[in-house]
């Protein structure tokens, strides 16, 4: 369950391992462009706008299959399923690859009024109107900051997920010790704490 990076992983490595028979990848919004070669590698049955409403179990424990209806997003409205789409699947096996859209917006950042971005459109967006956004499809976002990881409010820094979305963890180890340096800065004039090489030379 899941379209994004951590989706086209599980995928991967079911590929490498000779899993088979079927395999399937639902998602519950519109799917991701492809960012590896895996799906076209991969025999599945891929899905998108997809909700699952539950899972069937055997009596000692075991998923049987799962079940789920196809949805249409409205503006304004949220998700809406489809009538006569509802459908059934034989499962021995499901993994949650469900991903990070974006920070909670509640408490800190709605408090602050953090200025947002919506990842990929580089745009300014408040949270306010970013939560109207969220009610009408689920676009990945990011809190905005400037290269020394300062938000839009001064004093207060970001890194990682929540700066940059959802990446990969040696992306947040390199950008934890950058922003500590710039924190430094802030805080005592100049910083004595070195430099980190970029995320590619630690992946």
């Amino acid at each position: 369950l899941g379209g994004g990076f951590t989706a086209a992983d599980c995928l991967g490595n079911l590929n490498r391992q000779g899993v088979h028979p079927e395999v399937c990848q639902f998602e519950l919004v519109d799917m991701l462009p492809r960012p590896t070669p895996v799906h076209e590698e991969a025999k599945m049955d891929s899905r998108a706008n997809i909700l699952t409403e539950s899972l069937s179990g055997s009596t000692t424990g075991f998923v049987k299959s799962l079940n789920g209806v196809k949805v249409q997003w409205e503006k304004g409205k949220g998700m809406k399923p489809l009538e006569n789409t509802r459908f059934s699947v034989d499962a021995d096996l499901v993994f949650l690859a469900l991903g990070f859209l974006g920070p909670s917006l509640e408490g800190p950042l709605q408090e602050l009024n953090l200025e947002m971005e919506i990842r990929g459109k580089h745009e300014t967006i408040q949270v306010e109107k970013l939560q109207q956004l969220l009610k009408s499809g689920q676009p990945m976002y990011q809190v905005r900051a400037d290269p020394n990881f300062m938000t839009s409010c001064d004093g207060v820094f970001v890194a990682g997920d929540a700066k940059r979305g959802a990446s990969l963890v040696v992306w947040a180890i390199w950008e934890g010790r950058e922003a500590a340096r710039c924190i430094d800065s802030y805080l005592m004039g100049e910083s004595s704490l070195p430099t980190s090489p970029q995320a590619e030379m630690l992946a």
